[in-house]
């Protein structure tokens, strides 16, 4: 009989817990309807559609205007106008994974970049300090 009511309860507590799920839960405003629901693929989409978009442009102008590869310095090899927006995009990629997502995953790697530097500069100060008192 025990184990009767134990179960009734934990039956009980299961459907209280979906109950309260289904209510918890927005329900979608009228007039927004969205062919993909999660908010973080819909931003993936859209910047996969302008980073593409953003490199096919490039490619155009190049075709269109015949722009030839050029030198961005005398010692580095030439550099279409395409290369370039999809170095610029996958710089901003980088800096998106290690300065945004790290950080949000618990480790700021500028704040330990500042750490390290401020230890450096004290152990160079030390140093700098103990010379010129040897000297006097």
């Amino acid at each position: 009989m025990n184990s009767i009511n134990s179960l009734n309860e934990k039956n009980f507590t299961l459907a209280a817990s979906c109950i309260e799920f289904r209510k918890s839960r927005k329900k979608p405003e009228r007039g927004k309807k969205y062919v993909i629901e999660s908010s973080k693929m819909r931003l993936s989409a859209v910047k996969f559609s302008t980073y593409g978009m953003g490199i096919l442009i490039a490619y155009g102008l190049e075709w269109v205007f015949i722009l030839e590869d050029f030198n961005l310095h005398s010692n580095l090899h030439k550099i279409s106008l395409s290369t370039l927006i999809t170095a610029f995009f996958c710089v901003i990629e980088f800096y998106s994974i290690f300065f945004e997502n790290v950080r949000r995953m618990g480790f700021d790697i500028i704040q330990k970049i500042k750490n390290i530097s401020h230890k450096g500069w004290d152990i160079y100060n030390t140093i700098k300090n103990n010379e010129s008192s040897k000297h006097n």
